[in-house]
């Protein structure tokens, strides 16, 4: 997409955001989970300001994030584990075979 502007709405308010390297769908669907996050918190904090709303959606945003982080993390350490011991159960095989 290059350059091009992709229009959004968020909250109400109308966006038009620089898609850069991404695809229109890529930013629209992002536009949509920031929505639909302040949108489940204003439904939870109506006397909440604007600003307030978007600053608790991103803060659960980065949480969503950072767990999801966490998460692979450990997933990956976990299968690290397993490659290894794959590879010395393998390499234990081939030499008693070999002896």
């Amino acid at each position: 997409m290059g350059n091009d502007a992709v229009d959004v709405t968020i909250f109400g308010k109308q966006y038009s955001l620089l898609a850069g390297t991404n695809d229109e769908d890529y930013i629209t669907n992002l536009a949509s989970i920031v929505d639909t996050k302040m949108k489940e918190l204003s439904s939870h904090l109506p006397d909440t300001s604007f600003s307030g709303i978007a600053i608790l959606a991103c803060l659960n945003i980065a949480d969503e994030l950072s767990s999801m982080k966490k998460d692979t993390a450990k997933d990956m350490k976990k299968l690290d584990e397993l490659i290894t011991f794959l590879i010395d159960d393998i390499d234990l095989r081939i030499k008693e075979k070999n002896a």
